[in-house]
């Protein structure tokens, strides 16, 4: 955001308005930023500035700052609880409505950078209002989540559905169908998403192995052949790219990461070793640790997968410059930057 304004601050006004803590320090789902810099919910209009404040100085930001009051009636009025981007024409109406964040937040940003240009280059507003009606996969994802948690298999599988029209492609939706047919006890469905998402390219045996969505398939020959599929294929992953272990050196040991999802970053820390002369690697972010698969590195990149919850994976790949690394986490949600600096031994 900070770029967009330096690049278009000559043709169009711009704010950022800072509302209420998203995961304050004392809240039920604190964010680790948030429990490091003791960040809690505001209780005064004067705190809610210091906080501002703070956010623009960490952050380098020269754009204008307003701060909702303590009524949060901007956060309410647009929607934009924990962020979200408009962009107002000159009659007030509205030019774009981003979705919400953090999942929405880019998306956002990059139809207001594309709406700018063409003003910029034309001098004239485009014609056509771009707004973001399209389906709220954070929406989405949120809700399908949430039916889980309920036992409501029924509303799982109606937006599981939705989400995998919106990305058809998608092994993690699939994978996560499969789960939701087999606890609902439609195995034959069950296994027709499952045998959906390994073709499409899942191929975590091990989080398959160990989920209790699948405990009443674990035993079954068809579930067994779908686990070594998977491992085949990992197997087959790791034997293509393999390279001579003396090239892991410059990227062992602990490194220090931050992943940038809106306005906010998550530290984490991920460790890369050797072990039976494979390069290994434990992702630990919000109290848990957790296995990265398909790791490669070759000509200064880095690749890997990581699995969230359930069936959800995050491919990443990035540059690795001496004691730095910087690079892009592929998901169901788009592109969300990641970076860290490798530990220096004590």
């Amino acid at each position: 955001m900070e770029q967009m304004y330096q690049d278009y601050k000559d043709i169009a006004e711009f704010y950022i308005v800072y509302i209420s803590e998203a995961h304050a320090a004392d809240d039920r789902r604190p964010a680790d930023y948030a429990k490091e810099l003791n960040i809690k919910e505001h209780t005064t209009y004067g705190e809610r500035c210091t906080v501002a404040t703070r956010l623009q100085k960490e952050k380098k930001l020269t754009i204008p700052c307003l701060i909702d009051g303590m009524d949060n009636a901007v956060a309410k009025s647009y929607q934009g609880f924990p962020d979200r981007v408009f962009l107002v024409r000159k009659d007030g109406t509205l030019a774009i409505a981003g979705q919400r964040g953090p999942w929405g937040f880019k998306p956002g940003m990059n139809r207001a950078k594309t709406w700018l240009a063409s003003y910029k280059e034309t001098g004239r507003e485009p014609d056509i209002v771009v707004e973001d009606d399209g389906p709220d996969i954070g929406e989405l994802m949120r809700s399908f989540y949430g039916a889980m948690r309920r036992s409501d298999y029924d509303k799982a599988i109606e937006v599981g559905a939705k989400l995998h029209r919106v990305s058809p492609d998608d092994a993690g939706t699939m994978y996560n169908l499969a789960c939701v047919h087999c606890l609902k006890g439609n195995k034959e469905k069950a296994y027709r998403w499952l045998e959906m998402a390994v073709a499409a390219g899942y191929d975590d045996a091990d989080h398959t192995i160990a989920d209790d969505d699948f405990k009443t398939m674990r035993s079954e020959e068809r579930f067994e052949n779908l686990v070594k599929r998977m491992r085949e294929r990992g197997s087959s992953a790791a034997a293509s790219s393999s390279i001579d272990p003396s090239s892991y050196e410059p990227i062992l040991g602990d490194w220090d990461m931050n992943t940038t999802r809106g306005e906010n970053s998550i530290p984490a820390i991920m460790s890369l070793s050797i072990k039976d002369g494979k390069l290994v690697g434990v992702w630990a972010s919000h109290g848990r640790e957790m296995p990265m698969s398909n790791i490669t590195f070759a000509d200064n990149t880095l690749t890997f997968t990581r699995s969230m919850r359930r069936g959800m994976k995050l491919r990443f790949k990035g540059t690795v410059d001496g004691e730095l690394i910087k690079g892009t986490y592929k998901g169901p949600f788009g592109d969300i930057q990641t970076g860290g600096t490798l530990r220096k031994p004590s």
